[in-house]
């Protein structure tokens, strides 16, 4: 193992992650398995959940919005450069929002059970008395 604090050792494997460096090679740079590795990135990397996912989404909606003001105006003045940018830049602002998505549809299996019925059931209990195969109704 290494003589790195384990804090400055996630953040040592986490830049050389980043800079294209393969799990197995920083594994045997820093005398560690690959598990290991992985494990350093987990604890490196910021926990992504939907409070943090919607969070990061309100912050690139509000710079987009920033971007998108000067670039209208130029647009609506007939600068076709700008009007260029305004489209990737909404384009860009309805995809954070799904609305380019196509529609979600949830397709549910639903069973069926054909429960047989008390006259079904007294046949059948008849036909084991007797000794007869019951009739399929």
């Amino acid at each position: 193992m290494t003589d790195l604090v384990d804090d400055d050792l996630d953040t040592e494997i986490l830049k050389a992650r980043m800079l294209g460096i393969s799990n197995r090679a920083i594994a045997r740079r820093y005398r560690i398995t690959a598990r290991e590795v992985d494990l350093a990135l987990e604890r490196a990397l910021p926990q992504i959940d939907n409070l943090t996912r919607v969070a990061a989404i309100k912050v690139e909606l509000a710079r987009l919005d920033q971007l998108i003001q000067p670039f209208f105006l130029k647009a609506m003045q007939g600068d076709s450069v700008a009007a260029n940018i305004l489209i990737r830049l909404s384009e860009r602002r309805s995809e954070l929002l799904g609305l380019n998505s196509p529609l979600r549809i949830d397709a549910t299996l639903v069973e069926t059970y054909d429960d047989p019925s008390s006259v079904d059931e007294m046949e059948a209990a008849i036909a084991r008395l007797v000794g007869k195969p019951a009739q399929p109704n």
